[in-house]
């Protein structure tokens, strides 16, 4: 008889094709997921109000794991396809998948953010111990919104003397290596405030290597910074020494958003310079920054300056 396992193998050769690498890394954990739970069951068990029965039963067994509602709407996500791998050939007469739902009681999504002090007192705490290089990264996050695999792909040739307040986005590494940014509408330009622009032009005769496609940011040997790594080994050892506590990459991000919004900034020039796919077509066509996100990027760059700089000797 057919199994599940078998047209699971059907719905991912439908859809492998699409997968940039790091999304085939992710997806293979989803679909070992369903093999291992499912792949034995004839197809013929799936047309019954008992498997769907004993499906959400299985979904419910997910949440009480604390796996979050992204894990298991994936893991839905290919149970539905393969089974409609089945309508299709006629094994079954109907998908009871689709009338399955995530369970209410999902792991919480992490929403803490960093606030503008926070961040400012850690790249005051880097700069204090000596890490130029690490505080001008924190600035980057913050101020330049950038997810981390962005920032540590990014290449000298990205900055153009030419447009200096324009910081070009068109790789990313992921947890397979260097791919393009999560998604089309990332890739693009993103606004680098004139204070910081000053401040990569010392990182770049501070640097070392400065040939064009040489990393910005990189280890003493020149190779590329694992972001992991880097937040393991630099930023939550400092975020603790600070008092901040636990830390991710993602609360720069949401440390941005909120802290422009808050700032008065409109939605969509915080859409611009997060690059998130909400962002208007006429922004990701022109591939240019609007005067508004620039003016709003100035501002949060110089109430964030302003707590870290030394105040002017009289």
């Amino acid at each position: 008889d057919t199994t599940f396992g078998w047209l699971l193998e059907k719905a991912r050769e439908a859809r492998a094709p699409e997968w940039k690498a790091n999304t085939a890394r992710i997806n293979k954990m989803y679909l070992k997921v369903l093999r291992d739970k499912l792949g034995h069951i004839p197809i013929r068990d799936f047309a019954t109000v008992e498997m769907q029965d004993y499906l959400r039963g299985w979904l419910n067994e997910l949440a009480a794991r604390q796996l979050s509602r992204s894990y298991i709407q994936h893991v839905l996500i290919y149970l539905r396809a393969s089974l409609n791998e089945a309508v299709k050939r006629q094994l079954v007469h109907y998908n009871y998948a689709t009338e399955l739902k995530v369970p209410s009681k999902v792991k919480g999504v992490d929403e803490r953010v960093l606030s503008e002090d926070q961040v400012a007192t850690l790249i005051k705490h880097l700069r204090e111990h000596g890490q130029r290089r690490d505080a001008l990264v924190v600035t980057i996050f913050y101020v330049c919104a950038l997810r981390p695999g962005e920032l540590f792909a990014l290449r000298w040739n990205d900055w153009d003397q030419a447009h200096p307040s324009q910081l070009r986005i068109d790789e990313a590494f992921g947890k397979s290596g260097l791919d393009t940014p999560k998604t089309a509408r990332s890739k693009g330009f993103v606004y680098l405030p004139e204070a910081i622009q000053a401040e990569f032009r010392v990182w770049k005769d501070w640097c070392g290597d400065v040939a064009p496609t040489a990393w910005i940011f990189s280890s003493k040997r020149g190779t590329p910074i694992s972001y992991d790594n880097y937040l393991e080994r630099v930023i939550r050892p400092a975020a603790k020494a600070c008092g901040i506590g636990e830390i991710t990459h993602q609360m720069f991000r949401r440390a941005f958003s909120t802290v422009a919004i808050d700032s008065n900034a409109s939605p969509k020039d915080v859409q611009g310079q997060m690059r998130h796919t909400q962002v208007s077509m006429s922004l990701y066509y022109a591939k240019s920054i609007p005067k508004s996100v620039a003016e709003a990027v100035d501002k949060l760059t110089n109430q964030l300056l302003a707590k870290t700089n030394p105040p002017p000797e009289k």
